[in-house]
């Protein structure tokens, strides 16, 4: 069996994990597989930490010493760096999310 979407090269953007997780559970095609929903929740969480990586980026201007790059090794980091750039930055998620929306 050929999992076509598997084949593809992997891209760095939250949407793109998006899409993935999608496509898992597309291929699962309602069977309600255990290692299905695993592989779509990876996925997902993936594309969280990312879209909250790349909010960062934004907050930062592009601009991260490699103190702030080690710092985003993982999530709690990020949290950190971006109250330290933006104190409410939680607002802007939430504009963020009505933006999208």
């Amino acid at each position: 069996m050929t999992v076509s979407f598997l084949e593809v090269p992997r891209e760095v953007t939250f949407d793109w994990h998006i899409v993935q997780a999608k496509k898992w559970l597309e291929f699962d095609g309602g069977r309600e597989l255990d290692s299905v929903l695993v592989y779509a929740a990876v996925e997902l969480r993936a594309a969280i930490e990312r879209y909250v990586f790349e909010l960062l980026y934004l907050l930062k201007e592009g601009k991260l010493s490699a103190d702030e790059e080690k710092r985003c090794r993982s999530i709690t980091g990020i949290f950190a760096l971006m109250k330290e750039s933006d104190p409410f930055y939680r607002r802007t998620i939430e504009f963020t999310k009505l933006v999208v929306s």
